[in-house]
């Protein structure tokens, strides 16, 4: 989701273009790679919802949390939130 949410500020590349594990990935578990882009605009969307953002950065437990940021290893992006890892990657 990440990924395809991080493509809409570019040309978000076709099914085909992508690659072979994404694909199965979205397969998998979407019905349509429509339905995974249109998740993936909402989860996009839900980035400008501060209060969100403040709720999952204090429920984090990655990390080390400072009164204004979250410092995360970039080892550990993996595990991190979904959404946090989409604000990182709009960072």
């Amino acid at each position: 989701m990440v990924y395809l949410a991080l493509c809409n500020f570019s040309r978000r590349p076709k099914l085909g273009q992508l690659a072979p594990t994404v694909q199965e990935d979205i397969v998998g578990l979407y019905s349509s790679y429509k339905e995974a882009c249109v998740e993936a605009d909402q989860m996009l969307r839900s980035w400008g919802n501060t209060e969100l953002i403040i709720k999952r950065y204090q429920e984090s437990k990655i990390g080390k949390k400072l009164p204004n940021s979250l410092w995360v290893h970039i080892s550990t992006l993996q595990a991190l939130d979904p959404l946090l890892d989409l604000y990182e990657g709009c960072a």
